[in-house]
């Protein structure tokens, strides 16, 4: 992939938007709750907000990640973000300032509530990883909608 992002229309695959690349290769994307936001994780480190409600133009970019960003998980209220890298790091946005808050000064970790849970880290997946991993052997996961099941 050359970083661009397309968007369909489904279950038709009817081409609707094309997102121009970004300097490199998109890892993930999602949509917030409220249908407003596209946010896609790159492999130059940073993540792309988009205006899913209008245009899908890039209205914000999210720096921090010191490796390609492999996850990203909204809030249910469409607020915040979590973000996860090739380095291990968990990162925390707020959409409309991108601010970016460290989740051991925060409450952020423990008191938002997030409407998927794609993160390879965190508390909610602690001991996914088997005791001997590198952290390597998980590379994707994904939280069902009652929140009762994780898929490895």
């Amino acid at each position: 992939n050359d970083g661009g992002v397309e968007v369909f229309a489904f279950p038709s695959l009817e081409a609707r938007f094309s997102i121009p690349a970004t300097a490199e290769a998109a890892a993930c994307a999602t949509y917030s709750p409220n249908g407003r936001i596209l946010a896609v994780g790159s492999h130059d480190n940073s993540v792309y907000l988009h205006d899913a409600a209008r245009d899908y133009r890039c209205r914000r970019k999210l720096s921090g990640h010191s490796s390609y960003v492999k996850n990203a998980d909204f809030s249910f209220d469409s607020r915040l973000l979590q973000t996860s890298c090739g380095a291990y790091e968990i990162m925390y946005w707020d959409i409309s300032t991108g601010q970016r808050y460290r989740g051991s000064q925060d409450s952020i970790e423990s008191d938002t509530h997030w409407v998927d849970w794609s993160l390879t880290l965190g508390f909610p997946v602690m001991g996914i990883n088997q005791e001997a991993s590198d952290g390597t052997d998980v590379n994707a996961l994904r939280r069902s909608g009652d929140e009762s099941l994780v898929l490895v």
